[in-house]
């Protein structure tokens, strides 16, 4: 699976997860979502950073 299928799928849970932050804000809870939240949205960005990089480092080896 290569890095933007796995950050189209953590994008999707994190805003799966903002729902989850609004029930669980009805019980007091919503600090619980909001490291989920953090979490996922750490991975993700993590992820689409280290895309990036590779796309870089391929293009300093074709540039040369």
């Amino acid at each position: 699976m290569n890095n933007e299928k796995i950050t189209k799928m953590l994008y999707d849970i994190e805003q799966s997860t903002y729902t989850l932050r609004a029930l669980l804000q009805e019980k007091g809870l919503a600090f619980k979502a909001e490291s989920i939240i953090n979490i996922i949205s750490d991975i993700r960005q993590n992820i689409a950073s280290n895309s990036i990089n590779e796309l870089k480092g391929k293009k300093d080896i074709l540039l040369g």
